[in-house]
């Protein structure tokens, strides 16, 4: 009885998660996230099951994000580490992505896991995307709140890992997504 009654709630708990109002798996899916003066965009929109990503450096590679956390001086060595190794990167660059990897919440965060997706460097070295994925930031400070809205490319060059992360306004960053 104690193991009928476990596989009841079993089955209960993941159709509930399959069946999460709150988040879905997109059929067609669109991001457009550039800052009012362009500096780092994502643009991408769906075509069938393919999202078709775009990441621009509008002011050239130099200027791209290469950290969104704290900086120590200890921290220097490596920072400069891996802007040898991201600088490689071109201003513009392609890649695609599985709408079926991807899950879309109701807030309009994304995750969409890389799958296969890869693109070459400057260098020709492969470039693996591990992800594209989005999270709200906000603070509060005595009578304001501020909201952001974080997205970060995943990716992997040479069996390391590397985030990118920008931050955008919520107005300069949209999702749309059926």
């Amino acid at each position: 009885m104690k193991k009928q009654i476990l596989s009841l709630a079993l089955i209960l708990l993941s159709s509930t998660a399959i069946s999460n109002p709150d988040s879905l798996t997109p059929k067609e899916f669109q991001i457009l996230c550039i800052t009012e003066f362009p500096t780092t965009s994502f643009i991408g929109y769906s075509i069938n099951d393919q999202i078709n990503m775009r990441f621009v450096n509008s002011n050239g590679i130099q200027f791209m994000p290469i950290s969104s956390s704290l900086i120590t001086i200890h921290d220097l060595k490596l920072l400069s580490q891996r802007a040898e190794v991201l600088k490689n990167l071109d201003s513009e660059t392609e890649f695609q992505l599985q709408t079926k990897d991807c899950v879309v919440h109701a807030d309009q965060t994304f995750f969409c896991d890389g799958g296969h997706a890869q693109f070459k460097d400057t260098l020709g070295n492969t470039v693996q995307v591990d992800y594209l994925a989005s999270r709200l930031l906000q603070s509060k400070s005595q009578n304001n709140t501020y909201n952001q809205v974080q997205v970060t490319l995943g990716l992997r060059i040479n069996k390391e890992s590397y985030s990118i992360d920008m931050n955008y306004a919520p107005f300069e960053c949209g999702i749309d997504y059926k």
